[in-house]
């Protein structure tokens, strides 16, 4: 960085890329050399002399075979020469340009130089590889009379095929590299002001943009054109031209920001985790530090239906998990043939139906193949009977997605699924991601979405409109309620055809996973969650990924290059030892800080000037234009959001004392939508995406909260018990004296017998049916924790305790920081939700009756208490509320 400036225009790559392709170069280069260094040590000849003991030849045959000997030799000296130069060329080559780090391009000024005189070794080389295949014809045709002779016609074939092959790799390569926007006209200055760089900025744009639907329409030519193909191909060609121009980067740079940006969230989520475990004191950590500033709640518990506490009744874990099912029914046979690689045949098979589409079929099929076999790999992970399918449409075109419609009984209700992003046409829509006006009754004007899939929704309408799908299936099924819900693609698209329907349909539900994070503008998206429940796993790369954020990951990119300080061949290395081979996270994390430390060496004039190199020349169109600020350039005119109210689960390991590893395990939290405005590049950010990982996540957190009550019951039972254990306990054993064993038959008598004959004992258990006295305190509280305190379940973890209190206190303190607000109600909640929930269900009449402090949180049934409160607490901002109140009411008389 920056690109390279060779024959008057740039290329795809900088001047310090040249080091793992020379190296490799220069080591296959060698072993030739030394292959025709033997060669010539051995001064082998196509004649007698090289071959003794052998009979005479014709003097004609001997003198063509000398004449050809003379040429080879020749031939390969001067291969050995040309060789040796490029060997050379190649070294000094590698030795400039591991110079200085990515930014600092002084440091390898020689390098356009060095690869002149490089290229201009390739005309004599050209020319020499010609000659010497004419000669090697003609060496082919005369056999060899003796070891050497054969020995050395092999190297000189082998050197000749070596030279062709390096010289068309070098041309491929050039071509690989070329850019199209690299010509001089495109980034020299303009002579003309302000209205010559307007001009020439916007023919850059164009440029660009028409070189990129170029390259769409050679590399799509075998989709069939339709209305939408050549917006989609504008859209994302657009997207494409702006959102790496004029940043002056290469591949090779993009990677290693790539690998310097991982370590960068790797450090400081590592960082943030022991900060947290030394506030929090326990060795259990979350992937997702610090939660709350971060837009993610506390860890969210379930009741005994797996509804989620605080949330509306109808965001139950198990329902989710169950319309999930749908949307992994949706991708068909590719999905089950993913899922199961050698039997999914077999799944299939019995669902499938040989020339299906000559039958006549009761579910209405479009577009599906020869043998339904899309419809059979729904039915195969969904276990939907084939009369339960009421539309199913496979049409997959740009703009237009499957999409099923399903009665499903279980829950009563019509459920509408649309299937993800699995062809190049449904990628195409992903893409198309510049804002777009939605149109829908209940949104204020002005509304903004994701344009691709606004489309996919009005198509997917006007489909059920024209077929009366949901007309027919509300016929048949009057007291069913419509469900929307889909993965990834489907889940945007649910979405946008939920707030279009949501007029018609009133109590419509969208169950969205892992919905695409550019997707509704924030009124729209806070519109979605009445009825919207998203649900995404971990580190989720396209719940993260929009316009917005891909912008923002260019600027981040930038600004880690601008902090590299190391050659960019060994972050690339370190980062590809990292990836294959697992080097220690360390070793990287190293080079970052000792770039942290060098960064903040550097004098400012020193960064203005790698600034200018980064962002490029001064006097450059985009430059000019944007002030060399490329964070400031934004292709969508709204920022996007994610859609409904968002369920992120995170995975969480606990660790033991002793540092060993426990299993690890899922939590469920409420997340903004601002949480998912940045792209994290983490190892699991493409699994955590599928549909699979995110059903096995749903089935652990249901596992776990079946054992969590389980465990809970059985606490119960066991304390149920022990009471009834203790009921029924012996005469003999209840009125018996602990200090010698005498046996008496009445309370009294027990009593009596402990002051006359143990006086020393004078503690009484607090217990009243208990008769027992003890001499210390401490004897008396032993007795009371093995005699008379039931052990109980903790409803945060899976012990069973004595004190549930004190463990909560102690081992969840994060559980008890809301109080319930009635005196003698001892509740605490780990979040305001839980509380507003516990006060609606126990304390309703009197919370509505209970005065509120205007201030702050604190509330009470009586008057005098409220005043006392605010006169302690809050006299300051009464004063001041007072002040104010004259002050309006005087200037308003004025």
């Amino acid at each position: 960085m920056p690109a390279l400036k060779l024959f008057g225009r740039r290329w795809l790559l900088g001047s310090d890329d040249f080091v793992l392709p020379g190296a490799l170069e220069l080591a296959l280069k060698i072993p030739w050399l030394g292959l025709i260094l033997v060669v010539v040590v051995r001064e082998w000849i196509l004649s007698e002399e090289g071959c003794p003991n052998l009979p005479p030849l014709d003097p004609v045959l001997a003198a063509i075979r000398t004449r050809l000997a003379e040429r080879l030799r020749i031939y390969v000296l001067v291969s050995a020469l040309l060789l040796l130069t490029s060997a050379i060329t190649v070294a000094v080559l590698i030795a400039h340009s591991a110079r200085g780090c990515p930014i600092e391009e002084e440091a390898r000024k020689n390098v356009p130089y060095i690869l002149k005189f490089k290229f201009s070794l390739m005309f004599p080389e050209l020319i020499w590889n010609i000659f010497g295949s004419l000669w090697v014809y003609e060496l082919s045709e005369v056999m060899p009379r003796c070891p050497g002779e054969a020995f050395a016609s092999t190297v000189i074939k082998g050197v000749l095929i070596f030279n062709w092959v390096s010289l068309t790799a070098t041309l491929f390569g050039m071509a690989l590299l070329f850019d199209p926007m690299g010509s001089s006209r495109y980034y020299a200055p303009c002579d003309g002001g302000t209205t010559c760089e307007d001009h020439q900025h916007e023919r850059h744009a164009e440029r660009s943009r028409d070189i990129w639907l170029r390259r769409f329409s050679w590399l799509f030519c075998w989709m069939q054109p339709d209305e939408h193909s050549r917006t989609a191909f504008n859209d994302v060609a657009g997207l494409f031209s702006a959102l790496f121009r004029s940043t002056n980067l290469v591949p090779s740079d993009v990677a290693a920001a790539f690998v310097l940006l991982r370590l960068r969230q790797k450090r400081e989520v590592r960082l943030q985790r022991e900060k947290l475990a030394k506030s929090r004191g326990d060795q259990e950590w979350t992937q997702h530090f610090p939660t709350h500033a971060q837009g993610i709640s506390a860890p969210l518990n379930l009741d005994e239906e797996t509804r989620i506490i605080g949330a509306p009744d109808w965001m139950k874990l198990s329902t989710a998990k169950h319309y999930l099912k749908f949307s992994m029914a949706a991708y068909g046979w590719p999905l089950v043939m993913y899922l199961h690689c050698f039997t999914g045949l077999f799944r299939l098979l019995p669902y499938m139906s040989c020339c299906g589409c000559i039958r006549s079929k009761t579910p209405r099929v479009v577009e599906d193949n020869c043998c339904l076999c899309n419809v059979a790999g729904m039915r195969t992970l969904s276990g939907v009977p084939s009369h339960d399918i009421l539309y199913a449409s496979f049409r997959n075109r740009l703009f237009e997605v499957p999409f099923l419609v399903v009665a499903d009984h279980s829950t009563k209700s019509i459920v509408v699924v649309m299937r993800g992003s699995i062809s190049v046409r449904d990628i195409f829509t992903d893409f198309t991601a510049a804002s777009y006006e939605l149109e829908a009754p209940e949104l204020p004007p002005n509304c903004k979405g994701h344009k691709g899939m606004i489309h996919v929704a009005q198509y997917v309408q006007k489909t059920l409109e024209q077929e009366l799908v949901l007309t027919e299936a509300f016929d048949n099924y009057p007291d069913y309620q419509l469900v929307l819900t889909g993965h990834s693609l489907g889940a945007g698209v649910a979405v946008m055809l939920g707030l279009m329907l949501k007029p018609t349909y009133p109590d419509l539900r969208c169950f969205a996973f892992a919905a695409p994070g550019g997707l509704l503008c924030p009124e729209a998206a806070a519109a979605s969650e009445s009825f919207t429940l998203t649900v995404g796993l971990g580190d989720d790369l396209v719940m993260r990924l929009g316009v917005d954020s891909i912008e923002n990951l260019r600027t981040d990119l930038l600004t880690a290059i601008h902090r590299c300080s190391e050659p960019k061949y060994r972050m690339l290395v370190s980062g590809f030892m990292y990836v294959l081979f697992g080097v220690p996270d360390r070793e990287l994390e190293r080079t970052w800080e000792n770039a942290d430390k060098k960064r903040e060496r550097r004098s400012t004039s020193q960064y203005r000037t790698i600034q200018r190199i980064v962002m490029g020349p001064a006097h450059s169109i985009e430059a000019s234009r944007l002030a060399c600020n490329v964070a400031s350039r934004r292709f969508s005119e709204q920022r996007l959001y994610s859609p409904g109210k968002i369920l992120h689960i995170t995975r969480c390991k606990s660790a033991g004392p002793n540092g060993t590893d426990r299993r690890r395990h899922h939590e469920l939290r409420w997340a903004s939508k601002e949480h998912f405005t940045q792209l994290r590049v983490m190892p699991r950010m493409i699994l955590d995406h599928l549909p699979e990982n995110i059903l096995a996540a749903l089935d652990d957190l249901l596992d776990e909260h079946e054992q969590r009550v389980s465990s809970s019951l059985e606490s119960v039972e066991v304390s149920s018990s022990r009471i009834q254990l203790m009921a029924s306990e012996s005469l003999q054993e209840r009125l018996t004296c602990i200090y010698c064993d005498a046996f008496f038959t009445t309370k009294s008598g027990l009593r009596q017998h402990t002051r006359l004959k143990h006086a020393d004992v004078q503690i009484r258990c607090d217990h009243f049916h208990c008769p027992t006295y003890f001499r210390t305190p401490e004897e008396k509280r032993q007795h009371g924790l093995a005699e008379h305190v039931v052990h109980v379940g903790c409803p945060y973890c899976d012990k069973v305790v004595k004190n549930l209190g004190q463990h909560i206190r102690n081992i969840h303190p994060e559980k008890l920081s809301f109080k319930c607000p009635f005196k003698n109600c001892r509740g605490y909640f780990g979040s305001d939700a839980e509380k507003d929930a516990h006060l609606e269900r126990e304390h309703q009449s009197n919370w509505e009756k209970r005065k509120r402090c205007q201030f702050c949180t604190y509330t009470t049934l009586r008057s005098h208490n409220l005043e006392r409160h605010m006169n302690n607490k809050h006299l300051e901002l009464r004063i001041s509320d007072y002040v104010n109140e004259l002050r309006q009411k005087y200037s308003t008389q004025l």
